[in-house]
């Protein structure tokens, strides 16, 4: 954890956002990237292991190192609340990752200006992806506000 604190002070400390308007990919310095695939993959993990407290732990972990940008974290936090029954928590956290897919779609989907074909494929498969998963997610949230309703 410490190793982690001294990252999060680091890249706050930094000037340049997480995010930047070309065509980042959500680029963050590498060893953020690292602590947060990381905390996401600790997160399934736990999961697997049914340890639900540690999972939510790394869920959150792994959500504010990336600054709330990753789609993939706020899943792992509604996997978390859909373990511990928590059908609110994960409607929450579904939709927030569809509004980060919404915004990578949104990036992906601006022209590349000078970029060549491997990079224009490229922003061509992560447009897709994140149109999927949203799909995917939309699904889950009708599925979660159904059962709310219902109970």
């Amino acid at each position: 954890r410490k190793a982690a604190m001294i990252l999060q002070e680091a890249r706050s400390s930094s000037d340049t956002p997480i995010n930047n308007n070309d065509q980042s990919d959500y680029v963050y310095p590498e060893g953020v990237q690292w602590l947060v695939t990381t905390f996401k993959n600790s997160c399934r993990s736990q999961l697997f292991l049914k340890n639900i407290d540690e999972a939510r732990r790394d869920a959150f972990a792994a959500t504010i190192f990336s600054q709330n940008c990753d789609g993939d974290a706020h899943e792992c936090l509604a996997e978390v609340c859909a373990a511990s029954n928590d059908a609110l928590g994960e409607m929450q956290a579904v939709k927030s990752a569809i509004l980060q897919y919404e915004r990578m779609e949104e990036e992906y989907s601006r022209p590349l200006p000078g970029a060549d074909a491997p990079a224009r494929a490229e922003a061509v498969k992560k447009r897709s992806h994140a149109a999927a998963r949203k799909r995917e997610l939309g699904f889950r949230v009708g599925k979660l506000e159904r059962e709310l309703r219902g109970s």
